[in-house]
């Protein structure tokens, strides 16, 4: 079983393009109501860290945030997990890019 189903099986894989081109892949989990939802819950992780860090709980949350009606976003930030590997020297980037 992966972490992903122990939050929820309603999810699907999730790639996007940063703003200077870099793909960062995660999770969206759609709650279960049964009215349409624009409640979302985006993860953002420490800077070493990917979205299944179990240090802050995640699992947990996420599904406590579900069982609220809420969606969620959880995603690898560069260089961690499964996103595109550059590094983000923050410091040296201008405004904007992430």
């Amino acid at each position: 079983m992966f972490l992903q189903n122990l939050i929820s099986d309603n999810y699907e894989n999730i790639s996007f393009k940063a703003n200077d081109g870099i793909i960062l892949k995660g999770w969206f989990f759609n709650a279960d109501s049964q009215e349409d939802n624009d409640k979302l819950i985006i993860f953002v992780t420490g800077a070493t860290q990917n979205r299944i860090n179990t240090g802050y709980y995640s699992v947990l949350i996420a599904k406590e945030l579900l069982s609220q009606d809420y969606n969620v976003l959880m995603y690898d930030n560069r260089a961690t997990g499964e996103s595109e590997k550059q590094y983000n020297f923050w410091y040296l980037r201008k405004p904007g890019y992430y």
